[in-house]
């Protein structure tokens, strides 16, 4: 009998939880990737996955990214972009941890539409792929719950176009011609044309031609000039001795003149034929 108030006690408070105190909501936000830019996306080109979600804790982070693969159970053939980061990260292991991860933000009704950037590995084969969208919930800078997204999107993916890399040719080098050194062509010194020395013309020497000056002796002397013994000579005898002295005179100067003359022409001629002949 003691036992059952205390029974009733337990009874009343579990009811009391079940009815009066609400549950924390358990429904799992919906993710859905929508369109992709293109369904033939190049092996390692990025392509934009415009996605959605629905039902998740209002103003929220989420962490987000691409799931790519062959199956739904094989999804580690993709990578996702982080902006921020400038990034490139890959599903899971060292360079994929969720806090790398790009991050959106739910509005106040708990939804969200947006795009994110996906591609994948160069090493993948040009099979038939699925895409997936995963998410987590950025609890305290760490995943807290996370959940992926129900439809999937299929994508044909392309191998890259081979770059092929050109073969170097051989280029022959032309072997360098000697270069001619032109012979200096020596210059003619110009012989100096000796200035004509201008020939002096022969002065003409004009040789005085002596005069005759005739001496007039008088008739008569003075007394103190006459000479002694003079007295007995008369006087026209006198004057005609003198005129008999005088022409020899004249005559011998006369010559001696002419000669002079002959004789400085004569120099003079060979003096300019001796200038001529230089």
């Amino acid at each position: 009998m003691v036992r059952l108030p205390r029974i009733c006690a337990y009874f009343l408070l579990i009811v009391g939880i079940i009815f009066f105190v609400q549950p924390v909501s358990a429904v799992t936000p919906v993710l859905s990737p929508l369109t992709v830019d293109t369904t033939l996306p190049i092996i390692g080109n990025a392509f934009t996955v415009t996605a959605s979600m629905s039902g998740a804790v209002s103003a929220s982070a989420y962490f987000l990214k691409c799931r790519i693969g062959p199956s739904s159970s094989s999804l580690s053939d993709g990578q996702t972009y982080n902006p921020q980061t400038t990034q490139w990260l890959d599903d899971s292991g060292s360079n994929g941890s969720w806090i790398a991860m790009p991050q959106i933000t739910t509005n106040g009704d708990g939804l969200w539409q947006g795009t994110v950037q996906c591609k994948m590995k160069n090493s993948v084969s040009d099979e038939v792929k699925v895409l997936f969208i995963r998410a987590c919930l950025n609890s305290d800078n760490s995943c807290g719950t996370s959940f992926q997204s129900v439809s999937f999107l299929t994508l044909n993916p392309v191998m890259p176009t081979a770059t092929s890399t050109p073969v170097p040719t051989s280029t022959a080098t032309p072997t360098p011609e000697p270069t001619v050194t032109p012979n200096p062509t020596p210059t003619k010194t110009p012989t100096p044309t000796p200035a004509k020395t201008p020939t002096p013309f022969p002065t003409k020497i004009v040789t005085p031609t002596p005069r005759v000056t005739t001496v007039v002796i008088p008739d008569s002397m003075p007394t103190e000039m006459q000479v002694l013994g003079a007295t007995d000579i008369p006087a026209t005898e006198s004057t005609a001795v003198q005129k008999k002295q005088l022409n020899p005179m004249i005559i011998s100067s006369t010559l001696i003149g002419m000669g002079l003359g002959i004789l400085s022409l004569v120099l003079v001629w060979q003096k300019r034929n001796a200038i001529l002949n230089k």
